[in-house]
């Protein structure tokens, strides 16, 4: 998979400096990498997504990521009450 930089759409800010990175798997699933680190991934489904946990950890800058990655794909979600319910689902 080969991920590329995604820049935010949301809080102001112009940039994650490459920090924040998207690829595409060739069944569809989007992925988010944060730093290093896999962070999660949406599986599409004929209403929209499912979103699959991936990374067991929370920063506050990653789960601006996250907010930003959910928001683009329409997803109202996120937030670390939100993200903390989320089991860890899926490996990558």
């Amino acid at each position: 998979m080969k991920f590329t930089n995604f820049n935010p759409i949301s809080n102001g800010v112009k940039s994650f400096y490459g920090k924040a990175k998207l690829a595409i798997s060739d069944t569809g699933e989007i992925f988010l990498k944060s730093y290093d680190t896999i962070i999660l991934s949406l599986t599409p489904t004929n209403d929209g997504f499912t979103v699959n946990r991936i990374w067991g950890g929370y920063s506050v800058t990653t789960m601006r990521h996250i907010n930003d990655f959910l928001a683009l794909h329409g997803i109202n979600q996120g937030g670390k009450k939100w993200w903390d319910s989320l089991p860890v689902t899926k490996t990558a």
